[in-house]
This record gives C-alpha cells, sequence and structure tokens, in this order.
C-alpha cells in the first residue's frame, strides 16, 4: 500500500505531505507544474479546508489567519485558485469575470433561501 503513495513536499514541520499516486492530487501537486485548477467559492465548513489538520497545502500562514480568525474551526468563505485560498469572499463585491460572478450569485441565493 506505500508504493501507492507519494510525497509532494512537506509541510511547516518538516513532515512529508503524501498523496495516492498518479491520483489528480498528485500530478497537480508536482512541483514545477503547470496546473489548471478551476476558480471555487469555499464555504463556512467546506471539507475542503475542515478535513485537513495542516492545512498547509490549502493556504499559507497569513491567508489560514484570514479564514480562521478565531482558530476555533469557524472559516470564513473564501476563493480558491488554483488548488489553494486566494481570498476571503466579500459578499459585497462580486467578481468581475463570468465564473467568479456566476459563483458569487449562487452565494447569494443560498444565502437568501429559506
Amino acid at each position: 500500500m506505500a508504493e501507492d503513495l507519494s510525497s509532494v513536499g512537506q509541510d511547516e514541520r518538516g513532515e512529508d505531505s503524501w498523496v495516492i499516486a498518479q491520483s489528480l492530487a498528485h500530478v497537480v501537486l508536482q512541483p514545477g507544474r503547470a496546473s489548471r485548477l478551476l476558480l471555487r467559492l469555499r464555504g463556512p465548513f467546506d471539507e475542503y479546508c475542515l478535513g485537513y489538520g495542516t492545512r498547509t497545502l490549502v493556504a499559507d500562514e497569513q491567508m489560514t489567519a484570514q479564514i480562521l480568525p478565531g482558530k476555533n474551526g469557524m472559516f470564513l468563505p473564501f476563493w480558491q485558485q488554483e488548488g489553494r485560498a486566494a481570498k476571503i469572499l466579500d459578499a459585497e463585491t462580486a467578481p468581475t469575470d463570468s465564473i467568479g460572478a456566476a459563483l458569487h450569485q449562487r452565494y447569494l441565493d443560498f444565502k437568501t433561501a429559506r
């Protein structure tokens, strides 16, 4: 089973981060690989961020502090670009690109649904 895993770098403690060999995560996280991951909007409690013990693959230290301001598991919604947290969602301002604008509208519809 260990031969099915591949290291894609190290976390802040110097421990290897492992993914399944030849998986999409393995291909995307290869050093020097230009990825084409979609822009995504991640909401509070999204498993993409919530499911990790360490969030170094999701966000750098500064962005993690913005996503988790209280360090209590309460996540703020954020934009994910190229697989990493890019910026906190500003619910008042829609992005100018068509995909970002559509995702923003979907978020607003969800937020106001009853």
